[in-house]
């Protein structure tokens, strides 16, 4: 649509098709791996973490990730990880600076660039991806989870809840204590959390056909 409305092109020459994703994600997610993202990261063993593999720019909005923890923490009496993984693009040092500023640092758990190998458990034993980038739609992470059996949560904006269907939960990318909100459920609500599961396998489908 906005390469239609953007290059006044013919909308019945433009086709799309869904970007698949990559082979390996879908290899790893049948192989069992014994790599503990808790043990790795010196969390608690039950503790609820959520995961956001991205590179260090501003627009992926991990400060959004923080309010939320943050809201959680001193509203909700309720303690939720992030772990973050990606390449520096030179904003990591802000991110971590401001998780101390909120008093949420030890919330925030940065791996760095993660091998593929870990990158599945990273995934399925979260409980959720969260995505609050500005930039997309066409952003692999929602898919990954959707074939890893993660929800997936994302920003609302043009496009990204044509990619996810119902099958994901489309928040406000400048609203963390809806964020929040929605963690809170997932980390009390099992039922609701396997529910989305389910229409996440569902939704893969059409990525993988």
């Amino acid at each position: 649509e906005a390469l239609i409305r953007r290059y006044n092109l013919d909308p019945d020459k433009v086709h799309y098709i869904w970007k698949p994703p990559s082979e390996k994600i879908i290899q790893l997610s049948e192989i069992k791996s014994h790599f503990d993202p808790r043990s790795h990261c010196q969390l608690p063993k039950d503790a609820n973490y959520i995961f956001y593999p991205a590179q260090f720019w501003p627009h992926k909005n991990h400060r959004l990730i923080i309010d939320a923890l943050k809201n959680l923490r001193f509203n909700s009496n309720t303690d939720i990880f992030a772990i973050f993984c990606g390449s520096d693009c030179g904003n990591l040092q802000k991110v971590l600076a401001y998780a101390k500023q909120s008093k949420v640092d030890d919330l925030v758990i940065y791996v760095g660039f993660a091998p593929d190998e870990h990158i599945s458990n990273y995934y399925k034993q979260s409980i959720a991806l969260v995505m609050p980038s500005y930039f997309g739609p066409t952003n692999m992470p929602p898919v990954e989870a959707f074939i890893l059996g993660t929800p997936a949560i994302v920003a609302d904006l043009p496009g990204f809840k044509e990619q996810i269907g119902d099958a994901g939960i489309a928040i406000d990318p400048s609203n963390s204590k809806q964020l929040a909100q929605v963690l809170f459920r997932l980390s009390k609500d099992n039922d609701y959390r396997k529910e989305l599961i389910a229409k996440g396998a569902k939704r893969a489908e059409i990525f993988c056909d």
